[in-house]
C-alpha cells in the first residue's frame, strides 16, 4: 500500500477504476485533509463528476452525520451506497453560496481535520458524505472504500474527497477517454483490485474461532466459525466431505436474512428452501462448502429486508473470499438462481468456473 499512497502524496490526485463488473467506472481521489482550491478546482475540471467526501464510520459518528435513508446515526454495516449515504452538510463559518471552489474547500476541509468538531457543520448543505464500510475493501468491493483505504495508508486522516469521471455526456468514460485523462494527469492508474491485493499480504481480517461436527438432515456437516474485527460479522462455514482443491469445489453463498432463513415459508422461492436444497446437493455431490455471512442485523431489520431487497449485495463478499482462501479454495461452482456475478471476488484469487441451479419442485416446497 505504501507505493500506491505514495504516488498519491506526491501527485496529489490518484485515479481509482473499478476492474469488475460490465462497467469500469472511474474516480478521482484527493486528500481532504491536505486540499487546497486549487487541488479541487482542476480535479473538478478534469473529473466533471459529484463529489463525494468518503468518510470512517468512527468520524461519521463523531460529526453527527445522519443517514438520508432514515433519521438515525449511520450503521457501520449498513447495506448499498443510498444506506450509506448522509443528509448533505455545509461549513457553519467560512462560507456564502456553498457552491463556490471556496466553500466546498472550506467545508471539506473541515470534515477531514484530524480532531471533529461537529460544532463547525450545519444540515443541510452542499456536501454528501459517504460513509465507507468498516474493513474497507476487504469487505466491499467498492470505488469508495478503496479511496478511503488509499487516503489511510497515506498517513492522513481518515477521509477522502472522491469526484466522479465522467465525459461531457455525464457517462462513464470510455477506454480512450480514460487513457487521455491519465496523460493529462500524468498518473497510472490505481484499480480496486491492486488496494484489495495489497492490504491482504499485511492484515487479513479473520481467524479460526472453533470447529465443531454439526448434524444435519442432509448428514453431518463440519463446521467452523471465524472472528472478525469487525462486529456482528463472523462468518459461518459448513464442509462437506474431504475437499479436492484442485477441482471446482461446489459452493453456496448465502447472505443471511435471520427472518428468511427461520420462519420464512416453504415456496420455491423461499431463501431458507434454497438454503437446504444447497445442502442437499452437496450432500448429493459428496463434498461442498456452505458459506454463511452473517450480517449482524436485528429481526426487525430482517423483516423489512425480506420486502425491500430484490437480490443480495453482491459487492460485499470479502469476508467470504478470505474464508474460501483459508479452506484453498480457489475455484468453485456457484450454487446460485441469481444472475448476478458477484463482483469482486476475483480479486480475491476466487475464480468462479461454474455455476448450478438450485432448482426446486412444488413436492420440496410443500415439505
Amino acid at each position: 500500500m505504501f507505493k500506491l499512497a505514495d504516488a498519491l502524496l506526491r501527485n496529489n490526485i490518484s485515479l481509482i477504476v473499478d476492474s469488475d463488473g460490465e462497467e469500469n467506472p472511474s474516480a478521482l481521489v484527493l486528500v481532504g485533509e491536505t486540499l487546497t482550491e486549487s487541488i479541487l478546482n482542476r480535479a473538478l475540471t478534469l473529473a466533471k463528476g459529484p463529489i463525494h467526501l468518503v468518510v470512517s464510520s468512527q468520524r461519521a459518528d463523531a460529526f453527527g452525520l445522519q443517514m438520508m435513508s432514515s433519521s438515525r446515526r449511520f450503521a457501520p454495516n449498513s447495506e448499498g451506497d443510498a444506506e450509506s449515504q448522509c443528509i448533505s452538510i455545509e461549513a457553519r463559518e467560512g462560507v456564502t453560496t456553498g457552491i463556490s471552489i471556496a466553500d466546498r474547500t472550506c467545508t471539506l476541509k473541515i470534515l477531514s481535520e484530524r480532531t471533529p468538531d461537529r460544532r463547525k457543520i450545519v444540515s443541510p448543505g452542499h456536501i454528501v458524505p459517504y460513509c465507507a464500510r468498516d474493513g474497507g475493501v476487504l469487505i466491499r468491493h467498492s470505488i469508495k472504500e478503496a479511496a478511503l483505504d488509499l487516503v489511510k495508508a497515506s498517513g492522513a486522516s481518515d477521509a477522502a474527497v472522491v469526484i466522479d469521471c465522467l465525459n461531457s455526456q455525464g457517462e462513464f468514460l470510455s477506454a480512450a477517454e480514460l487513457a487521455a485523462l491519465l496523460k493529462e494527469l500524468g498518473v497510472e492508474p490505481i484499480s480496486v483490485n491492486e488496494i484489495v491485493r495489497a492490504r491482504l499480504r499485511s492484515e487479513p481480517l479473520i481467524s479460526r474461532e472453533a470447529e465443531t461436527a454439526i448434524p444435519s438432515d442432509y448428514g453431518s456437516f463440519k463446521g467452523i466459525i471465524y472472528k472478525t474485527p469487525l462486529q456482528g460479522r463472523e462468518p459461518l462455514v459448513l464442509i462437506k466431505g474431504d475437499l479436492n482443491l484442485d477441482e471446482p469445489v461446489l459452493t453456496r453463498i448465502h447472505v443471511e436474512n435471520s427472518f428468511e432463513d427461520i420462519f420464512g415459508s416453504n415456496s420455491l422461492a423461499s431463501r431458507r428452501r434454497l438454503l437446504h436444497k444447497s445442502m442437499q446437493l452437496i450432500d448429493q455431490n459428496g463434498s461442498g462448502v456452505i458459506l454463511y455471512l452473517r450480517k449482524g442485523s436485528e429481526f426487525q431489520r430482517s423483516s423489512q429486508v425480506v420486502v425491500a431487497r430484490k437480490s443480495d449485495r453482491i459487492k460485499e463478499y470479502g469476508l467470504g473470499a478470505q474464508v474460501l482462501l483459508d479452506l484453498g479454495i480457489k475455484k468453485i461452482k456457484l450454487l446460485t438462481n441469481s444472475n448476478n456475478n458477484l463482483v469482486g471476488l476475483n480479486s480475491f484469487g476466487i475464480d468462479i468456473v461454474a455455476t448450478q441451479p438450485l432448482e426446486i419442485d412444488s413436492a420440496e416446497a410443500a415439505i
